[in-house]
């Protein structure tokens, strides 16, 4: 099952809500160019768990369960809006490329 059907299965119990409010979404983000950059920016799906180092062995920094819980609340929900706007995998993993790449030649 494609990550677009997942996301979208823990919003929707009816199809034609899906379907309805999809075309809005899709809609803004052929409307408003970045938005998808913009959401996965703004829910932090580029940030990597902050890690210390431990014995020279990098360990990840923990985490208390109320910012974990936060956390992945923002990462769902941009992930659900992401799949209403139909955006694909390979979009997906093109905005990070493109970002990375943008990077690495500033």
């Amino acid at each position: 099952m494609s990550w677009r059907m997942q996301a979208l299965m823990t919003l929707f119990t009816r199809p034609r809500d899906a379907i309805s409010i999809g075309r809005r979404w899709r809609a803004a983000a052929r409307d408003v160019p970045g938005l998808e950059g913009d959401l996965i920016e703004l829910a932090g799906l580029r940030l990597m768990q902050p890690h210390q180092r431990i014995d020279g062995a990098p360990e990840p920094e923990a985490i208390g369960p109320e910012m974990l819980a936060y956390q992945q609340g923002k990462r769902d929900l941009a992930l659900q809006l992401l799949a209403l706007m139909g955006l694909t995998q390979t979009e997906f993993n093109s905005l990070f490329t493109e970002e990375k790449h943008d990077e690495d030649h500033r």
